[in-house]
This record gives structure tokens, C-alpha cells and sequence, in this order.
């Protein structure tokens, strides 16, 4: 959701469904991890890559873990991290509930 095309996609579907778009705008905050291991757990554990990868090869997890955290490392430190976080966040309304609104 990253690149420009990706955001139009994603509005001309919500449009497709029936939706109003009011806003859109992105939204930058900053995460925060005590260390880069901890970082790397949180990328990869309770998402849908690591059932991806458990998919996969289950004896990468670990592999995958030292070297993102090492990565991260390098960006961000060993310790202490703060890293930058942005979402995009598209406001609309579906046409349905505000006619219903109006009644």
C-alpha cells in the first residue's frame, strides 16, 4: 500500500463497493522496541508471515529472526529502538448508510 497505485486501487474498490470517499491522509507515528530482537519477534510472530513461513520451512524461523534483527541493528541500534510507522488512512462512507441517515 505503499506506492500511489496501490492507494488508487484500493479507492476505486471502495468506490466499486458503494463507498463515498471523504479524506484520505496519512498518518506517521513512531513504534518503539527495547531491543531489535524484540523488534524482530514483533515483525515476524502473530502475523501472516510467520505462518508463512512456518509453511514453508519451520527451521527458518529462526534464521530469519537473527538476520532481521541484525538488520535492524544496523538501522536502528541494539537497543532502545524507535522507528518510524505510517499508515494511510482513507475515510469514506458507505452510500447506503448515509441515505438511511437521511430518512
Amino acid at each position: 500500500y505503499g506506492n500511489a497505485l496501490n492507494v488508487m486501487r484500493t479507492i476505486q474498490e471502495l468506490e466499486t463497493a458503494g463507498f463515498e470517499i471523504g479524506s484520505m491522509h496519512v498518518l506517521r507515528l513512531t513504534g518503539y522496541a527495547p531491543t531489535a530482537e524484540d523488534a524482530a519477534q514483533g515483525l515476524l510472530e502473530g502475523t501472516p508471515v510467520q505462518t508463512a513461513i512456518l509453511d514453508c520451512d519451520a527451521d527458518l524461523m529462526p534464521v530469519i529472526k537473527k538476520t532481521l534483527a541484525e538488520d535492524l541493528k544496523v538501522l536502528f541500534g541494539d537497543k532502545d529502538l524507535h522507528v518510524p510507522l505510517q499508515a494511510r488512512v482513507i475515510m469514506a462512507v458507505k452510500n447506503d448508510a448515509r441515505e438511511s441517515a437521511k430518512r
